[in-house]
């Protein structure tokens, strides 16, 4: 168990490493840009700057980049804690082959079928009676 820790902690890493990369070099420039229109448009309409940060931005970015590098080691330990207690029951002919089914199996129930089954901003979203009921779903 301790190696299948080890082992997912670093590709957690990576993966995480990976996620912090893509994060700053494709997401950083959109961000940017909107900042610096929301700076434009704060002094466009009171003649005054944007209000003080508690943090500078490239804190901001590295805090970033290493809160997903955290995230990635932890969803690796996380998976390789279900792999380890599940791997038993496939039916696949080695560990590879198991993890990806596995891997496939998580990213369906955790990603795709809560995104295929929600929109990203529900059309109630501002409807006060319906926050119960889509608490519960």
């Amino acid at each position: 168990m301790t190696r299948f820790l080890k082992l997912g902690a670093l590709a957690g890493l990576v993966g995480g490493i990976a996620l912090a990369l893509f994060l700053r070099f494709v997401g950083e420039g959109p961000i940017g840009d909107a900042i610096a229109l929301e700076q434009q448009q704060a002094h466009a309409h009171d003649g005054s700057t944007a209000h003080e940060e508690l943090f500078s931005r490239a804190a901001q970015q590295l805090g970033g980049m290493l809160g997903a590098a955290v995230y990635g080691v932890c969803i690796g330990a996380v998976f390789v804690v279900v792999f380890a207690l599940v791997r038993h029951r496939l039916q696949a002919k080695d560990d590879w082959r198991r993890a990806v089914t596995t891997a496939a199996v998580a990213f369906t129930t955790v990603s795709l079928a809560p995104f295929l089954k929600y929109p990203a901003n529900p059309p109630a979203v501002g409807a006060l009676d319906t926050i119960g009921r889509r608490t519960a779903l």
